[in-house]
């Protein structure tokens, strides 16, 4: 293969496999470092331009990924994981919902065919990082769990050209558990899930990746559930449960899942906003992007009481007696 007319240096080509030596050496070199591939630009300047024809979703287990035949650069998009729902147990009071992964993507990263590049996805709950090379080139951060001292923190922004923060999840002061945080996605930041101050019906979830998605519906008094917060395109969240007459409801579209109320306690699932068409990979044929958190469910009786979980990737769980779970982190390679 001809690199000079492929667009790749000798320079770029010396620093990827030192890279790549590096990368290899267990325990790795102490104090050793080398500059990105991509900080040089490909063909030494100017960057490279990635194909959009091709998009492979990597997921948690996976520890690289090898650069196909003819492909000099790619985009690169990471969502980080989100937070579980806490479960309090057989006892009732406070919930709250877990936080939602952040949000960063990589322009115009030079690549060389054949090349092993080292990726880690995190799984929900983890509060691991996900990351694409190193947690220095780009990287999604985690959300955090729900625990009895609050909601889960949304994923900070991470590393990357482009990159938004995951919402909170919802903390309660009631009786009610509380909704998980939505994913931070390419359309920005996820949405907090609502906070109860002092009702006995669960919150909804927040909507995930920006636009027009909102925040889960506060609780402030009361023995229903609250809705889910809208998603990006503004459609609404999940219905919160009216006691004894209407089940919590499920988010759509990167919408939230309602609240569970005091008689039907369950929260209702977050939804999954499709961005990315995969076609290669363990993933093809399927449409994947960021999740909506799961509502939060009622805590006052011990049957029932299940926060909602996450949606599609990124999102945070409702807060109950049983905690919904989070979902996990992502990484797409456009090329």
């Amino acid at each position: 293969m001809n690199w000079r007319k492929a667009g790749i240096s000798p320079i770029c080509l010396l620093i990827a496999g030192i890279q790549s030596s590096l990368a290899a050496s267990t325990p790795p070199i102490p104090g050793l470092s080398v500059p990105s591939i991509r900080n040089l630009g490909a063909g030494g300047g100017g960057g490279c331009t990635p194909g959009t024809t091709n998009r492979y979703a990597i997921t948690t287990g996976t520890t690289s990924w090898t650069v196909p035949a003819g492909v000099n650069c790619v985009t690169v998009y990471a969502i980080g994981a989100g937070g579980n729902g806490q479960g309090r147990g057989a006892s009732s009071g406070i919930a709250n919902g877990g936080g939602g992964g952040s949000f960063a993507k990589l322009n115009n990263y030079a690549t060389i065919p054949a090349a092993s590049i080292t990726v880690q996805v995190a799984a929900a709950g983890s509060g691991s990082q996900t990351y694409w090379v190193s947690n220095s080139t780009l990287l999604a951060n985690a959300g955090a769990n729900g625990t009895a001292g609050g909601g889960g923190t949304g994923g900070a922004s991470g590393v990357g050209d482009v990159t938004s923060a995951g919402g909170d999840g919802g903390t309660s002061g009631g009786s009610g558990g509380t909704g998980g945080g939505g994913a931070a996605g390419p359309g920005g930041a996820g949405k907090r899930g609502g906070n109860n101050a002092g009702g006995a019906g669960g919150t909804g979830g927040g909507g995930a990746n920006g636009g027009s998605s909102t925040q889960g519906v506060d609780e402030t008094s009361g023995a229903d559930g609250t809705n889910g917060g809208t998603g990006p395109t503004g459609t609404a969240g999940g219905a919160g449960a009216i006691a004894s007459s209407s089940s919590a409801g499920s988010g759509s579209n990167g919408s939230g899942g309602g609240g569970g109320s005091n008689t039907l306690r369950a929260g209702g699932a977050g939804s999954q906003y499709g961005i990315w068409a995969i076609n290669a990979g363990s993933l093809n044929g399927s449409t994947v992007g960021p999740g909506a958190g799961g509502g939060g469910g009622a805590t006052n009786a011990a049957t029932g009481a299940t926060g909602g979980s996450g949606g599609g990737y990124g999102a945070g769980g409702g807060g109950s007696r049983a905690g919904g779970n989070g979902t996990d982190g992502l990484i797409v390679v456009e090329y």
